[in-house]
């Protein structure tokens, strides 16, 4: 289509897009956002009409095809289905952080007269060429925020690897976190989680290295074993041999924490998950409980 001017002061049709990353975030910020660029349009005084408001709680803005309320979005704007000027969202990073998104606002822009507009940004025109300047130092900044963030994360997962800590995540089967608190100026602080023997689970285990260790029988036959074994509670059958097999190739049994074994991140829209090779020294090892018996000296059980 020919390229347009953008007038804020047209009564535009818009709809507001709203997301947060993680369930772990503030359940709340979807409500601010939706509530922020609500009061930024009424202070600005734009006769602009909501016809529609998605949204996504919980979804990463690296992928794209995994985000039900941003498709939803895009398929009525597609079809027709909602007739819109103007995609709100509260900064650009909610609209996501992946570089096919410069592409996706290409086409909706020239395909479709949609335009995407930042509260952050007091809805600054995206058209002219102070706005494409600013658009793309947005997507720039979102990537490298993206990118610091997680860094962070990592660097502080690391540090409690090597503390001994449990760097995150639900633990291994047969163990349970405890909380490890520290007081200064008399405060109390948690330090971290550390590993401990699940009262129940742990017995699995131990039954399943000891068994594998007097009679070098595979995953299929050890997890027949385990499924008659009497001792076990039912609610934790069956028992299958890859669920064996990954218990007995876990290095957290044998006492060693072995974590940043893997790398991960997102191709295509989906998580690819790739081994980082030993011999860089990436892989950070510290001592774990060693109540369990590993120490039997099983390394790899026979194949059945």
């Amino acid at each position: 289509m020919l390229k347009r001017q953008f007038n804020p002061q047209q009564p535009h049709r818009v709809v507001l897009y709203l997301r947060m990353s993680s369930d772990r975030q503030n359940p709340r910020s979807p409500d601010q956002q939706e509530a922020e660029i609500k009061q930024r349009i009424q202070a600005l005084g734009h006769p602009w009409k909501i016809v529609n408001i998605y949204r996504d709680d919980g979804e990463s803005g690296r992928y794209v095809r995994k985000r039900h309320g941003f498709q939803k979005m895009l398929q009525d704007i597609r079809s027709g289905a909602v007739v819109v000027d103007l995609i709100l969202v509260d900064t650009f990073e909610r609209f996501g952080r992946n570089d096919e998104l410069l592409a996706l606002r290409k086409e909706l822009q020239n395909q479709h007269g949609v335009l995407l507009l930042t509260a952050d940004s007091h809805f600054a025109d995206p058209t002219t060429p102070q706005g494409q300047a600013f658009g793309a130092f947005e997507a720039m900044r979102a990537t490298e925020e993206n990118r610091v963030k997680s860094h962070q994360v990592l660097r502080g997962k690391r540090d409690k690897a090597r503390q001994g800590f449990w760097p995150g995540g639900k633990p291994p089967f047969g163990y349970r976190l405890v909380s490890q608190m520290s007081e200064r100026d008399g405060r109390q602080f948690l330090e971290g989680s550390k590993l401990e023997p699940h009262p129940e689970e742990a017995m699995i285990i131990t039954t399943l290295f000891e068994l594998a260790d007097q009679t070098g029988f595979g995953p299929d036959r050890l997890a027949r074993l385990l499924n008659r074994n009497d001792d076990i509670p039912a609610r934790y059958k069956p028992f299958h041999p890859s669920t064996v097999r990954y218990w007995l190739e876990q290095e957290i049994y044998k006492g060693d924490l072995a974590w940043e074994k893997q790398a991960t991140d997102i191709v295509d829209d989906a998580r690819v998950i790739e081994a980082i090779p030993r011999t860089n020294g990436s892989a950070c090892r510290t001592s774990a409980h060693r109540s369990f018996p590993a120490n039997c000296g099983i390394v790899w059980p026979r194949s059945d």
